[in-house]
């Protein structure tokens, strides 16, 4: 490949990754808000109910519409992949076709189940009263089980500002029709009415942009070349399994949380999680950057090595910051955000951040693995989490509530980071422990300070968590994290996109 060729193909992927990552933003933005605005209306003075009924009637969707996707998300845009670089875009109208037809299947099955099992359902997860709610979370499954195929195709073409175009329309009327809501009277039935209004509207938005995108391409939806096997089933199967263990964790851990935790509490959960999570839109660019980066310096390995080590190091650091925000201002955060009612689950969200701190470890092991040809490896780690996450978190709930599920899911992180470690280690000879081992130091430092300022009687929470900062302050001047040359290194590989194999220093 000439330079000119090389440095247009890694501009595409710079192109490509930034809509993707703004699309995927623009998502969690608008989800965001809309647990926001809810939050705000549903819940009344201390009594949460109305909002832990709406959060836990989302998640039941969420659930089914997970067991629906059958690991075509992936496997379309794998599929695609394959036949555009064949040659047979042609073939591509038949895929989508097939991907509609499984889903449109697969979506109306899960509805059916949740339509007539709702009450079998409701008294599952300890909610009998809610069975009329999850009536109205299983109307949107089909049209958002759908809506995937699109998206799928356009990362398999490698356009993905079709998919930010998508999320640019689709993310607004969500917050729209919850404002109005807001403005004419905000019930917990109308907010669940309006997840299957915004469904179909966003569905035929979405249709529209499609199908001018194959028309643009010399395609038609209802035409295309045959398919040889191994079909798009056959090609998906193998991704059903990871995208249910990663999909249903935080699913799972909710709708566990309402079903055994003594003291309820299931909205202060979902909104200390779901803002803990927001923070690794942060990392998305660089573990989406690091894939085709490690995968060009596989058969280098002092590249590989130097490049893997020095993205832990960064990671860490950045990972350190957030967790270090969290410790401070868990409870004005969720206040300011959710209201008042929720300051109290400011441990919540603390304890949060640090499953996603270790969590964060994994922005670089994940590609490394998976850029090395190892990605079954990453696979079976996810499905031990899984597995680690609910054994541990279930019988923690009924002795501590809500508290002893984010105690299972920082034990899942904590886990599921290590095995991964030591994988890279294994499988590749990559010696990633001593740059996850420093932060991890200081965010023990720091967690012993909050640990304090939380459970020792009549201490205040500033004081400890200033001075375990200023602990991992004197740490990092005595050994710096990450150098300048190393940080120009990332950027070049994340911004600039020059090749992964170019010299690291």
């Amino acid at each position: 490949m000439s330079q000119q060729d090389t440095t247009s193909f890694y501009r595409r992927i710079a192109g490509n990754t930034a809509y993707l990552i703004l699309g995927q933003a623009l998502g969690s933005l608008g989800l965001f808000a809309s647990y926001v605005i809810a939050s705000r209306f549903l819940t009344r003075g201390d009594d949460t109910s109305a909002y832990d009924a709406y959060v836990l009637a989302i998640n039941v969707g969420v659930f089914f519409l997970s067991l629906a996707e059958l690991g075509l998300t992936e496997g379309t845009t794998r599929l695609v992949a394959s036949l555009a670089g064949h040659g047979r875009q042609a073939a591509v109208p038949t895929v989508a076709r097939r991907a509609l037809a499984i889903l449109f299947v697969a979506g109306g099955a899960a509805t059916a189940v949740v339509l007539v099992g709702a009450e079998h359902i409701a008294r599952i997860v300890g909610s009998p009263e809610a069975a009329p709610l999850f009536v109205l979370s299983a109307l949107w499954i089909i049209p958002l089980a759908v809506m995937r195929v699109p998206i799928s195709v356009f990362q398999g073409l490698q356009e993905m500002k079709y998919s930010f175009l998508a999320a640019s329309v689709r993310e607004p009327i969500k917050v729209v029709l919850f404002l109005a809501l807001a403005a004419v009277g905000f019930t917990l039935r109308l907010a669940l009415a309006a997840w299957v209004v915004w469904s179909v509207i966003a569905l035929g938005l979405k249709a529209a942009i499609f199908v001018r995108f194959l028309h643009k391409r010399g395609l038609r939806l209802t035409e295309g070349e045959p398919l040889e096997p191994p079909g798009l089933l056959a090609s998906s199967r193998y991704l059903y399994l990871p995208f249910l263990s990663m999909s249903l964790l935080p699913v799972l851990v909710r709708l566990l949380v309402n079903r055994f935790s003594p003291t309820g509490g299931v909205g202060a959960f979902h909104n200390a999680l779901s803002l803990a999570t927001l923070t690794m839109m942060i990392f998305l660019p660089i573990a989406q950057a690091l894939l085709p980066a490690f995968a060009h310096a596989h058969a280098r390995r002092e590249s590989l090595e130097a490049l893997a080590r020095t993205a832990m190091r960064f990671v860490g650091l950045t990972a350190f910051a957030g967790l270090a925000f969290y410790s401070f201002a868990a409870g004005p955060l969720l206040a300011l955000f959710y209201g008042p009612a929720y300051r109290e689950a400011g441990l919540f969200l603390a304890m949060a951040a640090v499953g996603l701190f270790f969590d964060a470890f994994k922005v670089v092991t994940n590609p490394l693995l998976k850029g090395t040809q190892w990605a079954r490896a990453s696979t079976w780690i996810e499905v031990v989490r899984l597995v680690v996450t609910i054994g541990a978190g279930v019988p923690l709930t009924v002795h501590f509530g809500p508290l002893g599920m984010m105690e299972g899911f920082v034990v899942g992180c904590v886990v599921s980071t290590v095995l991964q470690l030591e994988c890279v280690r294994r499988l590749l000879g990559v010696r990633c422990w001593v740059d996850a081992a420093l932060p991890t130091v200081w965010a023990m430092v720091l967690c012993g300070g909050w640990v304090a300022a939380h459970f020792v009687p009549g201490l205040g929470p500033t004081l400890p968590v200033t001075a375990a900062l200023g602990v991992v302050a004197v740490l990092m001047i005595l050994r710096p994290p990450v150098t300048l040359a190393e940080l120009r290194t990332i950027w070049r590989i994340v911004f600039s996109r020059q090749p992964a194999d170019a010299p690291v220093r």
